[in-house]
């Protein structure tokens, strides 16, 4: 446990913000609102659209389980999610060392 004040050497900074998680694992980063999840709430598929040109992709639910994976590549994407559950899903985007997790709702 770090007292208010000292540094620690190899810790993972997560900032939390407007409910979205971004981590800088290495130099450089991702702006979360440069990744954009709609509709929100989703019935039959979501769109993740970014600027990145490529980055791999993870739907989970909340207990952690992967329910998808893929590379995206463009600015636009759009993934059915009409096989899910209702409930709250994560969207993960790895890029270049850096992650962001959104979140979307399955009605």
């Amino acid at each position: 446990m770090l007292k208010k004040g000292s540094k620690c050497k190899n810790c993972l900074t997560i900032t939390v913000k407007s409910g979205d998680i971004v981590s800088d694992i290495e130099n450089g980063s991702i702006n979360s609102d440069e990744i954009s999840v709609y509709p929100n709430p989703a019935q039959e598929y979501i769109m993740l659209k970014t600027d990145l040109k490529t980055a791999n992709i993870r739907i989970l639910d909340l207990s952690g389980k992967i329910v998808y994976s893929n590379v995206y590549k463009g600015n636009q994407q759009q993934f059915n999610v009409s096989d899910l559950n209702k409930g709250l899903y994560l969207i993960e985007v790895l890029s270049k060392g850096n992650r962001v997790v959104k979140r979307f709702v399955k009605e």
